[in-house]
């Protein structure tokens, strides 16, 4: 499919500087966390790194994961594998042009960033394909976009679970989809396990793992959880703008019950906290507050 546009990119190597590739071996050993990830494909990546490094580092507090590519035959194999994500798809102009009508249809992308150099150069190409979210020459200026694109993604990707009243009513409970009685069966293993003490510290560390790399997200986020969890509900921090709510998202939508068990006390609380404010409300006549 990419043979003509391989083909004159065949004697390019693929380049990326040793700090790039340093982080790269130490994010081999955290692991997706959210619903979505960032495939960023430039030849001039090591430019674009030194140039706008305080953009890409915003890009980063948004979406944690960014595979980054200089040769488009790499960025097509890892994009095809892409199974339990959504992708938005960085891109330079030129490259953007021959690759995107080739990988549009793929499900797992989401949206397109296309990046490029010539402010004056009037570009309209992208407004051939539904995904394309336009043309940039910085980053900091998809930031709010690429938020309203996380955030849709997220409400798309919720888990739902439809069972109708006659499956309910089956002697045989063993004929509802496996899915649905796993996390059922789950559920009711997190509301009947008691606090570890050191449930938050795991907690914590796990979030260190995953966002070694970005000092924002650490000290804005980690950080004030570990030190000032308490002061806040569970609600509140379930539903702040942060990495918490796609991470459980995520989670309970893939099933990662390494993820689960590791919030299980978090997940409890939001359900503690959730079941207190029904039975206060339930013998009012006040609209009842729901949260996502």
């Amino acid at each position: 499919m990419l043979n003509d546009f391989n083909s004159t990119n065949a004697n390019k190597k693929s380049y990326i500087n040793p700090e790039i590739q340093a982080n790269e071996r130490c994010r081999s050993k955290s692991r997706i966390v959210q619903n979505f990830i960032i495939i960023w494909l430039d030849p001039n990546i090591v430019e674009v790194n030194v140039k706008f490094p305080d953009s890409i580092a915003r890009l980063r507090n948004i979406v944690s994961w960014i595979k980054v590519f200089t040769l488009p035959d790499d960025c097509v194999d890892y994009l095809t594998d892409v199974t339990d994500e959504n992708v938005f798809l960085f891109v330079e102009n030129s490259f953007g042009k021959q690759l995107v009508p080739l990988i549009h249809e793929l499900p797992q992308l989401y949206s397109i960033f296309v990046f490029c150099n010539d402010n004056d150069e009037q570009q309209t190409w992208t407004k051939e394909w539904t995904k394309a979210n336009g043309i940039f020459t910085q980053a900091e200026q998809i930031c709010s976009l690429l938020k309203d694109n996380v955030k849709q993604c997220d409400h798309n990707t919720i888990p739902i679970s439809i069972v109708s009243v006659d499956d309910l009513s089956k002697p045989n409970l063993n004929e509802l989809e496996p899915l649905f009685m796993y996390s059922q069966i789950l559920k009711e293993i997190l509301l009947e396990m008691a606090s570890e003490e050191h449930a938050e510290e795991e907690l914590v560390q796990l979030w260190r793992e995953q966002y070694y790399d970005n000092a924002s997200v650490l000290k804005k986020i980690v950080d004030e959880f570990e030190q000032d969890y308490h002061r806040h509900t569970p609600i509140w921090w379930h539903t702040r703008d942060c990495f918490i709510y796609s991470m459980i998202n995520r989670a309970l939508r893939t099933m990662d019950t390494e993820i689960i068990i590791k919030m299980g006390f978090f997940l409890l609380a939001v359900h503690q906290q959730i079941q207190e404010l029904h039975r206060q409300q339930s013998n009012t006549r006040v609209p009842l507050t729901v949260y996502r």
